[in-house]
């Protein structure tokens, strides 16, 4: 009698799951997708100073016109430099967001970013830079981040 019970239940939890599956799934997988651009970013410091790079100007267009951001990530795997520029933090604005967002730098060179474009439209124009810091204390240091891949997924 216990196990006719709990079989009746696993079916039930089975039969709403493929119900709220159908319904939800094709609509999601029919309107989403990701955008991939590029753009660089450099930064040169005195020793010792801490200051922010140039902007990486990201323009995204074609979209649906009704297309929203899901998530932002930069990745700046490709760089040159010379002295001790350690990144900080990646800062992110839109012309579709107030203000800007400000991430910590991610580990492996990338940063996500969710929380404060999270809903905004996607097609617009980005900004993209970084902050950092010359840990040397006795010469004058560069980096520059090439070919940063900057990619907005959106529904």
């Amino acid at each position: 009698m216990k196990v006719r019970k709990i079989s009746r239940r696993l079916l039930s939890l089975a039969f709403v799951l493929l119900i709220i599956s159908t319904m939800t799934l094709p609509a999601l997988a029919a309107s989403t997708g990701a955008k991939t651009m590029t753009g660089t970013m450099s930064l040169g410091l005195d020793p010792n100073q801490r200051g922010t790079s140039t902007q990486a100007t990201i323009i995204i267009s074609g979209l649906p016109p009704n297309a929203v951001v899901t998530k932002i990530t930069i990745d700046a795997n490709t760089m040159n430099y010379s002295g001790a520029i350690l990144s900080e933090k990646c800062r992110l604005s839109s012309s579709n967001i107030s203000g800007e967002v400000v991430n910590p730098w991610g580990s492996g060179n990338k940063t996500v970013f969710t929380a404060g474009v999270l809903g905004s439209l996607a097609n617009g124009t980005y900004k993209v830079s970084y902050d950092g810091w010359n840990a040397s204390s006795l010469s004058y240091g560069y980096k520059t981040y090439t070919s940063i891949k900057f990619t907005l997924e959106y529904v």
